[in-house]
């Protein structure tokens, strides 16, 4: 899948979100922390395409291709 630009610059900024807020909250950021947290974030947005960036962030840090 070819990403354009802007969604692989939301992705990389949920992921940046998601490393801020582990350290924040004292947490060990990790692979597995860090998708967790992506996972948590698409269960609380309520829009589709943001889900479907949420999700697409969170296979990217498990070292997924999307």
């Amino acid at each position: 899948m070819n990403l354009s630009e802007e969604r692989v610059g939301l992705i990389a900024y949920e992921i940046g979100i998601a490393v801020m807020y582990l350290v924040e909250q004292s947490i060990i950021v990790s692979q597995g922390s860090i998708a967790a947290h992506l996972e948590m974030r698409r269960e609380m947005v309520s829009g589709a395409a943001y889900k479907c960036i949420l999700r697409d962030a969170a296979e990217v840090v498990r070292g997924g291709n999307i």
